[in-house]
């Protein structure tokens, strides 16, 4: 991520600050003093200035090269930060940057846009005080930390943490969020709780918005303010078959308003799954000629075959074509990174433990990136269980491990307002709060435009409505939960769209949609949907508006956590990635030994360099190497409580993962101490 940094932060704090964060472009910073005495704004972004909504559009001050200047007093109407794009829950309205917002306002002053879908920041200053949130689902994260004064929020961990190690401000090692993140299993590839590995940097979850009051001369702690999610995701008092409709019918006109939008292409990667199926049967619907439609696929390889296959067999029978070929879609303009590890240690330390290294970042105009990701949060991803039956798998062979798992899972799910003991649906709520958000919105810092339509909170709801209501599944069709992989909303969706295409092979025969089921969907749901009963999409701002990537200044500061012997990677030169790879985790494990998680962590260390030692793409690899590498900025981090030992009654099995839990995943340098803690 590493998209934003945005700072409240009194006078005797400003200098230090200044030096930590160096020379930024003059667009790239906004400083605004505000109504507490001694406390200044700073907002940075690429292109920050024009995050700005204002009623008033007063020209706010930013600071000269190397150092702060005074900033613009608050105009009294506020000022509102926006960047990203965001869309209502019935993706009706589609809102593109600060412009968007700007022209939104003017039509509907009394519409908002705090917890809508999308992948933005809302900020909202006035004379009481801030509201900060982003898009429902948190594509983009929001993290935030206080403390002497200060309240800061980023989407990147790595920069609140060295933040705060600049600012002479603790640094803790939250031991219990540390224990769980040694779990080898997917699920713990990101936090498991709101908490982070830093105690005192903290994760907003969905549906929740940051508010912090100003007084005249100090301003408050930051108070996460959370809707309950019963409320959020309460079941809808229609029928299921109504809802799926309603659904489809949202879908199809969304993929219409994306390619009726002027001078931008949408790209669609397909595989030979179901849900990207689903958004194929919208995008054909809305781009028949496929003119501003560009289809490809990444699974390409011998381990990918099935997919390749099926994709062809779909051009040929539906008479699409796959790859740009010379098609009229614009082409989008790819900026590279001149240190893709840099960028990941910066956007993804903490966060998102797989190494999916960011190459490039979209510039010029605006072009959508589709696909059919965002499904799980209602299909499901972690077997319908409660966190007790999850921490019961685990316990059969490392009881202390079970522990730390249920412990961090249940705190978030507390946090929400729901039940850890809810079976079938709590591992999935679990997915919903924290996997979705950071697994699925990794790619906002290459491109903020990657719609996710089938992110649905209706059918969320949905797939979570009682059994017996008039929500659930007919018994034709069966309870989500029960029908291998949770599949049966995206089925059903499919079968609405195109039931040509939902018929139609998959990579797989386990994923095929029987003809029973489509004709039981079709009678439940009204029929296959017809182009006309799409509606309209009211667009404000232009998708090329929308800023992409990190500003300049925190690429710098990344590049400089590296020497240059790491700094700057040789194309085609992945052994040397894994070289450094290999340097950092290591020294991210003596970070951990010295803390005292030993006896924790050498199991994930083990695993992590015979990963590296094997070869083969990075982001292809277990997260064993990024849990690693997130102690790094932790050198000299105090401990919220003392490690626990951990007696494994059988290590061989419990690191390489039982079975029951790889199914519940989805089937040198000694530059860190002296760079990263001050």
């Amino acid at each position: 991520m590493s998209t934003y940094l945005s700072v409240v932060l009194p006078d005797h704090l400003e200098d230090r600050f200044a030096a930590w964060l160096g020379e930024t472009a003059k667009a790239d910073h906004l400083v605004i003093d505000l109504p507490s005495a001694g406390y200044r704004w700073h907002h940075v972004a690429r292109a920050a200035q024009e995050d700005v909504v204002t009623q008033e559009s007063p020209r706010l001050h930013h600071p000269e090269q190397g150092g702060a200047s005074p900033g613009m007093v608050l105009p009294e109407a506020g000022v509102t930060l926006f960047r990203g794009f965001a869309q209502d829950p019935e993706a009706t309205t589609l809102v593109f940057a600060a412009s968007g917002l700007s022209a939104l306002r003017h039509t509907d002053p009394h519409l908002g846009v705090s917890e809508w879908d999308g992948c933005h920041l809302l900020i909202d200053v006035d004379h009481r005080g801030f509201r900060a949130t982003t898009d429902f689902f948190r594509q983009l994260p929001l993290l935030y930390t206080s403390g002497q004064g200060l309240v800061a929020m980023s989407d990147s961990w790595s920069l609140l943490v060295d933040l705060r190690s600049a600012l002479g401000l603790p640094l803790t090692v939250d031991t219990s969020a540390a224990l769980a993140s040694s779990w080898p299993n997917a699920m713990a590839n990101h936090p498991l709780s709101a908490t982070t590995l830093c105690h005192e940097i903290r994760m907003l979850p969905p549906g929740a918005r940051l508010e912090v009051l100003f007084h005249s001369t100090t301003v408050s702690e930051p108070r996460p303010h959370q809707t309950p999610w019963p409320e959020l995701f309460a079941p809808p008092g229609t029928s299921w078959g109504t809802e799926v409709r309603r659904a489809a019918v949202r879908t199809a006109s969304l993929a219409s308003a994306w390619a009726a939008t002027e001078g931008t292409s949408v790209r669609l990667a397909l595989s030979g799954g179901v849900d990207s199926r689903l958004v194929l049967a919208a995008t054909l619907m809305a781009d028949p000629d496929s003119d501003v439609t560009v289809y490809n696929t990444t699974n390409l390889g011998k381990a990918n075959q099935a997919d390749a296959d099926v994709v062809a067999s779909l051009s040929e029978r539906f008479g699409f074509p796959v790859g740009a070929g010379g098609r009229p879609a614009p082409r989008p303009v790819l900026e590279k990174y001149a240190s893709p590890l840099s960028v990941w240690l910066l956007g993804s330390l903490g966060l998102n433990h797989q190494l999916a290294l960011p190459s490039f970042r979209v510039g010029g105009n605006g072009f959508f990136t589709v696909s059919g990701h965002g499904a799980g949060v209602h299909k499901g991803a972690f077997g319908w269980r409660s966190i007790p039956d999850l921490k019961a798998e685990i316990a059969a062979n490392d009881p202390a491990m079970g522990t730390a798992v249920a412990r961090e899972s249940a705190a978030i799910l507390r946090q929400l307002g729901l039940d850890p003991e809810d079976r079938p649906h709590a591992t999935e709520w679990h997915y919903v709060a924290i996997r979705n958000s950071i697994h699925g919105g990794r790619f906002a810092v290459q491109n903020m435009l990657g719609p996710r339509p089938l992110m649905q909170r209706q059918l969320v709801s949905l797939a979570h409505a009682p059994a017996g209501s008039p929500a659930s599944a007919p018994p034709e069709i069966g309870p989500v939960w029960t029908r291998g992989g949770g599949s049966t909303l995206t089925a059903a969706l499919a079968s609405v769209l195109s039931p040509e295409l939902a018929a139609h092979r998959y990579d797989s025969p386990a994923k095929a949609i029987a003809p029973e089921t489509i004709q039981a969907v079709l009678v439940a749901a009204g029929g296959p949907l017809d182009p006309s009963e799409r509606h309209a999409v009211r667009t404000f701002g232009a998708p090329a508006d929308v800023v992409n990537g990190p500003p300049a200044v925190f690429e710098t500061m990344a590049r400089g956590r590296l020497d240059a012997g790491l700094s700057h990677t040789p194309e085609g030169s992945p052994q040397k990635v894994h070289q450094q790879v290999t340097a950092l985790l290591e020294d991210g494990f003596r970070v951990a030994q010295d803390l005292g998680f030993s006896e924790w962590f050498t199991p994930t260390a083990e695993r992590a360099r015979a990963a590296l030692a094997a070869g083969g793409p990075l982001s292809h690899a277990r997260g064993d190497a990024g849990t690693l590498m997130t102690f790094l900025p932790l050198a000299r981090a105090g401990l919220t409580e003392p490690v626990p030992s951990r007696a494994v009654p059988n290590p061989q099995e419990n690191d390489a993962g039982p079975s029951t839990l790889r199914r519940l995943a989805g089937r040198g340098k000694r530059w860190a101490r002296r760079r990263w803690a001050r």
